[in-house]
């Protein structure tokens, strides 16, 4: 909990598992252009009103199936949950899959809703294209209690990133009537630090809506709140028309963006599955004001004309059915990503947001990568699609195939992108200057260290495979921990890995050494089609115990993100269990492995 001065105050700070979603501070801005090795296959352009007929069983017949998976923030499944399509219901499992049939389509569309207790209500829409059976995921947004209010005395409630600025004008019930007493006031604020986060938990996942004037269009997302109002008896609230208004501090290339283009202030119809126009919004600074009128979801968008990408993924000719498909724009400027999952037959049908001129898009489906442009109201067709074809072999670094340490431990090296990676963990016991670096096992002497200090995970001699694990401030001494012309991958050298493999949510299954000799089955997408060899290294907490063993590997970043009191450090780490990359802020005292990277 943070502390934020208001004596009825409760705030939770927004730091969750997924890397892309623990940051507190802008992060991932421009520099989220992808780098992939880009085939090249010709498809050919429809106007969009040639949009493909939905198949019988749709809207006007039977209906459709859906399989949805309901997970949390950190990809992890959620049980109980209540799934509904118009009047077809269902009950996520154990696993977090539920099965709907009988589900209606409204102009080729399903919307998917969920439901479950201590979350904001998920919405997710399916395009139906060439089958009878979708699939889809939705990821649930936690909700946070952030504060309490009279309802009719103006205050201000303050969280990490946002702020709630009620001006006293009250609150209503379902039926209209006026509601006196406290206030409870659940809140989040999703912000475009990271596309994939947006991609993930914007409601709907198609980012369709409808402008002022009735114009329809996809929007550019530049981050949205959900909002939730309670009284005691924890019966839903609303907020006064005028009453309350959202302060988001956005990014910087966010605010760049809507200075250029302007953008507007956009709330969800839960029933129609689209954005629809709310009025204006204030910029001050990197400052955004937008009028809260609900509780739901609100939104700080572009709308932009609407494209389409349509395929068909085959691995050699059987259809690729249920896996996930990221479209991601290219080049410079602000990044817009969409998520969906391929259905029955293997295709997709995804509209996109595009530039009066047109839109380029990087179409990655497992290894496979496509790029594709796409003009206003023009669907792109890319046929199909032999997503089996994949890249290229990862190489040794030109002309530096393996590099030597100041101990004479020999590691092989990788060319990702334009980076230079050792395989390895470092397994180094001196620095660069010949100074050497102690070898602490003691519990108690490690949690006190002030210095740099290495071990070896369980105090095994295990570091010839796993390498060895440095607290930060071993990574931080000016004697320098990697060999000569190598250094400890800062922020921005992680975030160009990542960025290269396709983000966040994809890069760690690249980056992961394949099958279970080391990782914990099932070794989630590892594909380790980079090279990287990530192994389970492990770590050493602020209490001198080792954890992770086969289920986790974790490396220090040469960024500090905070000093005293309780000085940490950034860094990036890999479940068994998840094909992402996950980042953290952890203090100078933990120990994990570290990797190096070419100057």
């Amino acid at each position: 909990m943070i502390d934020a001065g208001a004596p009825r105050l409760k705030i939770a700070a927004y730091i969750a598992h997924p890397f892309h979603i623990m940051r507190l501070h802008s992060l991932l801005k421009s520099s989220l252009a992808l780098l992939f090795l880009i085939g090249s296959l010709s498809g050919c352009k429809k106007e969009a009103d040639e949009e493909p007929t939905p198949p019988p069983g749709g809207s006007g017949g039977g209906g459709y199936s859906v399989e949805v998976m309901v997970l949390n923030e950190a990809g992890f499944p959620l049980s109980g949950a209540s799934v509904s399509s118009g009047s077809a219901q269902a009950t996520s499992g154990a696993n977090g899959t539920a099965s709907l049939s009988s589900a209606p389509a409204n102009d080729g569309k399903i919307v998917v809703k969920v439901e479950l207790d201590g979350y904001f209500n998920g919405y997710r829409n399916v395009s139906v294209i060439g089958s009878s059976l979708h699939y889809c995921t939705v990821r649930l947004i936690e909700e946070q209690v952030i504060g309490t209010t009279d309802a009719n005395t103006a205050g201000t409630i303050n969280a990490a990133d946002f702020r709630l600025e009620l001006n006293g004008q009250g609150f209503q019930n379902g039926q209209g009537d006026p509601v006196t007493g406290t206030i409870n006031v659940s809140a989040r604020y999703i912000n475009a630090s990271d596309p994939d986060i947006i991609a993930d938990l914007m409601p709907g996942g198609d980012f369709s809506a409808v402008g002022e004037f009735g114009e329809e269009g996809v929007l550019e997302s530049y981050g949205f709140t959900a909002f939730g109002f309670t009284d005691d008896n924890g019966t839903q609230v609303f907020p006064n028309s005028g009453s309350a208004q959202v302060v988001m501090q956005l990014p910087q290339d966010a605010i760049d963006q809507i200075n250029n283009e302007g953008a507007n202030a956009w709330f969800f119809d839960d029933i129609s599955g689209q954005w629809v126009f709310g009025g204006a919004i204030t910029v001050s600074g990197t400052e955004v004001y937008m009028p809260v009128t609900s509780s739901g979801y609100g939104n700080c968008d572009k709308l932009r004309a609407r494209g389409t990408i349509k395929a068909e993924f085959l691995c050699g000719t059987d259809p690729l059915i249920n896996v996930e498909v990221k479209l991601r724009t290219t080049g410079a400027g602000f990044a817009r990503t969409y998520n969906t999952s391929t259905n029955a037959n293997g295709r997709i049908l995804v509209e996109v947001a595009v530039n009066t001129s047109g839109s380029t898009y990087n179409v990655t489906i497992q290894t496979y990568s496509q790029s594709v442009t796409v003009m206003p109201n023009e669907i792109e067709d890319m046929g199909q699609v032999d997503a089996c074809s994949g890249p290229p072999a990862p190489q040794p670094c030109p002309g530096m195939p393996t590099v030597t340490d100041i101990d004479g431990n020999v590691y092989n090296t990788v060319q990702i992108g334009g980076q230079c990676w050792m395989m390895e963990n470092l397994r180094t016991s001196t620095y660069r200057n010949n100074t050497p670096i102690p070898n602490v096992t003691d519990s108690a002497q490690w949690v006190n260290l002030a210095s740099g200090a290495w071990c070896n995970f369980n105090n095994t001699a295990n570091d010839a495979i796993l390498g060895k694990l440095y607290n930060w401030y071993a990574v931080d001494n000016a004697a320098g921990l990697c060999p000569l012309g190598w250094h400890v991958p800062a922020e921005d050298d992680w975030l160009t890995l990542i960025n290269h493999l396709g983000g966040s949510s994809v890069a760690g299954g690249k980056m992961k050494s394949t099958g279970i000799q080391y990782w914990l089955a099932p070794n989630t997408g590892a594909t380790n089609e980079s090279g990287f060899s990530a192994l389970p290294g492990g770590l050493r907490d602020t209490d001198g115990y080792f954890g992770g063993g086969t289920s986790k590997g974790q490396w220090w970043s040469a960024t500090e993100f905070w000093q005293q009191p309780g000085a940490a450090a950034e860094s990036y780490y890999m479940f068994s269990s998840s094909a992402e990359i996950y980042w953290a802020a952890q203090t100078n005292t933990f120990g994990f492995c570290v990797r190096c990277v070419a100057d």
